[in-house]
Formats: structure tokens, C-alpha cells, sequence
């Protein structure tokens, strides 16, 4: 998590528009893996699996203290860690916000109803109703013009749990300060290998700089075939 978000502050990540592999020239995302190396080096980053019961235990007990995560991260805590409601806060991350998952509604191409459903999700997508879904189930909106709106910025939804109360503040900050970036098709199976090497430096104290060159190579090797 740590990687995602310096990645996610990068100009570029992995790939550029013409799906060339970019990685080797774009210092931003070496210095990302590389301080989240010193981070591991320096004792500080935890080795709970994510999503695993005893990331979820570790929430609750306050066995770690920051997690860097996307507005839809808060009800993900709420539910693990039910006992430490007022032990955590929402705060700006440093350096700039970064863009983590998020909804997309699809029709397929061999839909039969097609045009019905295209209704549907233009009703749903409405800003009333995300500002329904938001007051009802905490989902972030989409749409920057409800950011404004008085009934978001004084509505909480958890008023007893965060410190401060001020979610929607900070999320909206982060949302206003994301700057988009291409990914391209492949740039999972560049994650996967950065990913890798960063848990085998993490949980098998290997060398850096070698699981580096080595992830790199694994990845010209896949888009080689």
C-alpha cells in the first residue's frame, strides 16, 4: 500500500499511450519502490496480509497506525475494527492524493436491452442519487459539483467513529488534487512482478536491487510472448 500510493503520485507509471513499457525510464516509480524498501528496511512496515482476518484484528487492536488508503477504505475499517471507533482519523495524505479503484458500470455488447439499461445507469449516476447512496451508505461521489453542496459537506455519516468528523473534507481535497494517468492493458502484470519483489525484500530480507532487475526481466519476458 505503501508502493500504490508513491506510484500513484508518479506523472507517469509504467506504460505511456503507445503501450510501450516506460519503466526503465521513469525515475518516479524506482524512487517509489526504493522508499518503500527503506520503509521495510527501517522496521516500520507491517507484514499483515491485506484483506486477511488478522489485517482485520490488527485495525482493531491498533497493532499499526497508518493506512493509506481510498475514501472507500472507511467503511472497510468500520467493519473490522469495531472496537476502535474514536482511535482513528481520515488526514490529507503527503504530497498529493493518488487514485485507488472506483465503480465502472458497463453494457454489454450483446445486451438485448441495451437502451433500457443505458436509462438505468443514467438514473442511477444521477447526482441525487450518488448523493442518496453516499448519505445512506458513505459512498464517495463521483460527480465534483456535489462537493459544494451543503448537504455533503455537513452531512457525516459516521459521526461517532473518526476523530475530527471531517471525511468528507479531506476526501474531497484528495479528490480535487488526483491527476489522471494512463495504465495501460498490461499494467497489472507490471504490478504483480513490482509487488512480488517488494514482499520477498519484505518477508525474505532479499536484495533489493536484485529482485528490482528481476522483476523487470519477468516482465519483458510476458510481453515478449
Amino acid at each position: 500500500m505503501v508502493y500504490n500510493a508513491r506510484r500513484d503520485q508518479a506523472s507517469q507509471t509504467y506504460f505511456n499511450e503507445q503501450e510501450e513499457l516506460i519503466i526503465e525510464n521513469n525515475p518516479e516509480i524506482r524512487q517509489a519502490y526504493d522508499y518503500t524498501v527503506q520503509l521495510i528496511q527501517d522496521g516500520v512496515v507491517a507484514s499483515y496480509g491485506a484483506w486477511t482476518p488478522e489485517w482485520g484484528a490488527a485495525m482493531n487492536n491498533g497493532d499499526f497506525a497508518v493506512l493509506l488508503s481510498p475514501a472507500w477504505m472507511k467503511g472497510v475499517i468500520m467493519s473490522n475494527a469495531p472496537d476502535a471507533a474514536g482511535k482513528w482519523a481520515i488526514a490529507d495524505m503527503p504530497e498529493g492524493a493518488g487514485n485507488w479503484g472506483g465503480s465502472f458500470l458497463t453494457i454489454p455488447k450483446q445486451s438485448k436491452n441495451a437502451e433500457e439499461a443505458y436509462k438505468f445507469i443514467a438514473w442511477l449516476t444521477l447526482p441525487e442519487n450518488q448523493l442518496r447512496s453516499f448519505k445512506e451508505y458513505g459512498l464517495f461521489p463521483a460527480i465534483p459539483e456535489l462537493y459544494v453542496k451543503e448537504e455533503f459537506v455537513n452531512e457525516v455519516v459516521d459521526p461517532d467513529y473518526f476523530v475530527g468528523n471531517v471525511t468528507n473534507e479531506v476526501y474531497t481535497r484528495a479528490a480535487e488534487r488526483v491527476v489522471p494517468k494512463y495504465l495501460g492493458i498490461y499494467f497489472s502484470t507490471v504490478q504483480d512482478e513490482i509487488l512480488d519483489a517488494l514482499r520477498n525484500v519484505l518477508l525474505n530480507q532479499s536484495d533489493s536491487d536484485r529482485e528490482w532487475k528481476e522483476a523487470i526481466d519477468r516482465v519483458k519476458s510476458q510481453l515478449g510472448r
